[in-house]
């Protein structure tokens, strides 16, 4: 029981010293309302884009997880991966395709998409790759906009058989 009013002593005390009596307040300097945050409020594009939308399948008989999706800017005749307008994103769902969508800034785009099976850092011999409309190792250019995307990818089965970094100039209009 002295516990207790000790503890109700203590944020007695408390309660006075932070003003808590009938200390006359100090004025204070107005300050502009803050606008509190609606949850789950989808984003907004950034103005001048459009979506590009479709989806990526795995190899029969394997998982998609994992995989990097990604829209590659395409400057002259490649693609230049470290452009502000190349973007991608990694797959955190299980299953044998997932559908995708990006907004995008207008230019010419390749969709690619890539699974680094061995966790080497490379897509070599057993990793699996796709592009969009990929014939041989050439991709289709996509504009902002598109919709209907479909990246197939295949299991690498020669080192030669993607180019030699990804996004590389291999791409047929």
């Amino acid at each position: 029981m002295k516990r207790y009013a000790a503890l109700l002593l203590v944020i007695a005390l408390l309660v006075s010293a932070c003003g808590g009596g009938d200390a006359p307040e100090e004025p204070t300097t107005p300050q502009e309302p803050t606008v509190p945050e609606e949850p789950n409020t989808p984003e907004e594009p950034a103005p001048n884009t459009a979506e590009v939308s479709g989806t990526v399948t795995a190899p029969a008989g394997t998982d998609i997880v994992g995989t990097i999706i990604f829209a590659c800017f395409v400057e002259g005749n490649a693609c230049n991966i470290e452009s502000e307008n190349t973007t991608g994103n990694i797959v955190e769902d299980s299953g044998s395709s997932v559908s995708f969508s990006v907004d995008l800034p207008p230019g010419n785009y390749t969709v690619e998409a890539y699974k680094d099976v061995n966790g080497n850092d490379l897509i070599d011999v057993g990793d699996y790759y796709g592009c969009f409309g990929q014939q041989g190792d050439t991709c289709r250019i996509v504009n902002p906009g598109s919709d209907g995307i479909a990246v197939q990818m295949e299991i690498v089965t020669e080192d030669g058989g993607v180019p030699e970094r990804v996004g590389g100039a291999y791409l047929s209009h």
